[in-house]
């Protein structure tokens, strides 16, 4: 459950993020087909972190959805060159 719901939230974060951009029609275009290998490169450091803290057990929710937006944030930042957040959680 917790898996989905942060995607979720991560989809609408990321909606925000691209609808507040006010940049060049074309640059916006650009950024937003790099979204796509962002959020897959995320994914899979997700799905890293969660295997190493396996046996932690489980996250709060608040936990783990705050270290998500982080860490995608941190990718975001790194595959367009400039940090997207613009929201909190």
């Amino acid at each position: 459950m917790n898996d989905c719901s942060i995607l979720i939230v991560i989809d609408a974060y990321l909606k925000l993020v691209l609808d507040g951009l006010i940049v060049d029609g074309i640059e916006v275009r650009s950024l937003k087909r790099k979204v796509k290998w962002a959020k897959e490169q995320w994914v899979k450091k997700w799905d890293r972190w969660r295997f190493n803290e396996f046996y932690l057990g489980l996250h709060a929710f608040h936990d783990e959805l705050r270290h998500c937006v982080d860490e995608f944030d941190n990718e975001l930042k790194r595959t367009w060159g400039f940090l997207s957040r613009q929201f909190s959680l």
